[in-house]
């Protein structure tokens, strides 16, 4: 794409398909944490209700979309999450109380779209060429209010300062909770677990990290007679960049990040030194690092400190430690999902085929994306669809979380096909569903 056409589509075409972004006027303070939420939030509760409206609807015979929809036994929030991305806002408003207000449009074509991609990916027989809204409307607007849920209201983790204690640059709740309520070996334990959690998460990274087609960082390591210590050692350059104190409970987020780079070059110099040793391999990893520039991988960890280090602890507070030490396996993970199309018409493509193309791409993407997360497991038995299936709170809760899902880059064009990459940090999803999770077992 020339300079031109990048022009255009930073200033025109990525922030409409872009639709879940929140746009501050020049001048403006940024959004809080609370109002981005609040925001995604409102977005959210409007999604569900033109939802719950459509699915009323006949798709042009005398049947229900619902039921229509319901017939793959897998419709989950997908309806809403493909709302979200094709829906255009009218206007969003925050409210004093924290409440944001948001309007949502969305058109009769684009509601035909959605329904046709949901009933192709379910590979279910359905055809909405006849699907028209009640008294032949143009398209449907929902309204709705909403506040940020309580545990995605606030971020604590404080990015890390050289000769700086990350406590002493707690806010004075955060201080004064851990103060009163835990040991100061208590907190230092908590801080311990979960560095140590987050660099066992960080070192799962590195051993699936893909150094050609089917062969893995911890593949080419054992195939080289190295073993865990020799991959462990690929993160003593790791370090920790944020770190965060619960506000209300005895728990800890860490943030350990290592650079490829780093990565790649201690995985080069190890491989050097082995007894028959290939010089294909060794090449490859410097083309890798060459290739990886700045990038970096990070994960997050959880510790909670121990029940005897509690004064006094409250069932909230023994609720707070359970819930830390049942932190399933994708916490702090980042889900990466691509969507794709093809571009209609002949070439050369115009900006309106381009764009058409491109928002075809991301509903593709936020379908899958919400049918991966709705299939991660909470515990052995629930999965975090079971958790939201039949609940109103818990499917719009969903929704906010899924609503934070952004494009990693602009849209790819190549071969008259546009691919967009969407990634979603899990992070919030387990704040929200692990809290129910807890609550509900007590």
């Amino acid at each position: 794409m020339n300079r031109l056409g990048v022009w255009l589509w930073a200033a025109v075409l990525w922030p409409a398909t872009a639709a879940t972004g929140q746009s501050v006027p020049a001048g403006a303070a940024a959004p809080t944490t609370a109002q981005r939420w609040a925001h995604r939030a409102a977005r959210a509760e409007a999604a569900y209700r033109l939802a719950e409206r459509i699915k009323a609807l006949p798709p042009g015979s005398d049947a229900k979309i619902g039921d229509l929809l319901a017939r793959s036994g897998r419709l989950g929030v997908g309806l809403e999450a493909a709302l979200l991305s094709v829906a255009a806002e009218s206007g969003a408003t925050h409210g004093a109380d924290g409440t944001c207000e948001v309007g949502l449009v969305v058109t009769r074509e684009q509601i035909a779209g959605v329904l046709t991609a949901i009933c192709r990916r379910d590979k279910t027989d359905a055809d909405f060429a006849t699907f028209k809204l009640p008294g032949d409307k143009p398209a449907l607007r929902m309204t709705a209010r909403a506040v940020a849920q309580p545990a995605l209201r606030a971020d604590t983790m404080i990015p890390r300062r050289s000769g700086e204690g990350y406590f002493d640059r707690a806010p004075a709740a955060v201080r004064k909770f851990w103060t009163d309520h835990v040991t100061e070996d208590g907190r230092a334990r908590a801080e311990a677990a979960a560095r140590a959690d987050a660099t066992a998460r960080l070192l799962e990274q590195v051993r699936r990290l893909p150094l050609a087609p089917g062969v893995a960082m911890a593949d080419l390591v054992k195939g080289m007679g190295g073993g865990e210590p020799e991959i462990a050692a690929l993160l003593l350059a790791a370090r920790e960049t944020r770190l965060g104190h619960d506000t209300a409970a005895a728990v800890v987020t860490v943030e350990m990040e290592v650079t490829l780079r780093t990565v790649y070059a201690c995985a080069k110099a190890w491989l050097h030194g082995r007894p028959g040793a290939k010089a294909a391999d060794i090449r490859r990893f410097e083309r890798l690092i060459v290739a990886a520039r700045g990038a970096t991988i990070s994960r997050l960890g959880i510790g909670a400190a121990p029940r005897t280090a509690l004064r006094a602890p409250t069932a909230a507070q023994l609720a707070a430690i359970r819930r830390a030490e049942a932190v399933p396996a994708w916490f702090g993970r980042r889900l990466t999902q691509r969507g794709s199309a093809t571009v209609a018409g002949k070439r050369p493509f115009g900006f309106r085929q381009r764009r058409s193309a491109a928002r075809s791409a991301e509903l593709q993407a936020r379908l899958a994306l919400a049918g991966r997360v709705e299939a991660l497991k909470i515990d052995a038995r629930t999965t975090v669809g079971d958790w939201a299936a039949g609940d109103r709170a818990a499917r719009v809760a969903l929704l906010t979380v899924l609503e934070a899902a952004r494009p990693t880059a602009e849209p790819a064009f190549a071969d008259g096909t546009v691919t967009v990459d969407l990634e979603l940090p899990l992070e919030s999803l387990w704040r929200v569903v692990g809290a129910a999770n807890v609550a509900n077992r007590n």
